[in-house]
């Protein structure tokens, strides 16, 4: 579908529209996995850590710091702190 997309938009030639075409694709990537940062900052926060140190993990060492930011939330028991008033 998102080939198709960029055919549409940039056309089919090999010059620089097949190149925007690429970056199209790179710019939904980061703006995905940004997304995906994001979340889990604000699951750290609702879990009483610290949200923008593992946001910024998540994003810059990809899917190795969302294993790790797993994996911790798994070890630790996975309970939301009580005292938020949840």
């Amino acid at each position: 579908m998102l080939i198709w997309a960029s055919v549409v938009l940039f056309g089919r030639s090999n010059g620089t529209a097949g190149m925007a075409g690429h970056a199209v694709l790179i710019l939904l990537g980061v703006l995905s996995w940004l997304t995906v940062s994001i979340a889990v900052g604000v699951d750290a926060i609702r879990r009483g850590r610290t949200g923008g140190v593992w946001g910024i993990t998540v994003f810059l060492l990809g899917p190795i710091g969302l294993f790790l930011y797993v994996l911790v939330i798994l070890t630790a028991g996975a309970s939301i702190d009580e005292d938020n008033g949840e």
